[in-house]
């Protein structure tokens, strides 16, 4: 009876890769954002405003680049699952 809790569910590939190329997509379209420097751009003002310099833009911006890349690269999600294990919700 409880032999069969412990089974999981086949995955859909498809659906796993339609899923990390939506979020890399997001993550680079972000990250590239930040990277013009126009004075009149939203992200220049904002890093402008909270004082962390036009350097913590570019961070940023190559982070979230860097992220939605790894994103797709398959070997680097057991590397995100244990970065990301102290915000699992104890069960």
């Amino acid at each position: 009876m409880f032999e069969q809790a412990n089974l999981r569910a086949p995955r859909n590939a498809l659906g796993d890769w339609l899923l990390r190329g939506g979020i890399a997509v997001v993550f680079v379209l972000f990250g590239a954002e930040k990277f013009p420097s126009d004075p009149g751009s939203p992200w220049v003002k904002l890093f402008q405003q909270i004082g962390a310099g036009q350097w913590f833009r570019y961070f940023t911006g190559v982070m979230e680049v860097l992220g939605g890349v790894l994103v797709l690269i398959l070997w680097t999600e057991p590397v995100w699952r244990c970065s990301h294990a102290p915000w699992r919700p104890l069960s």
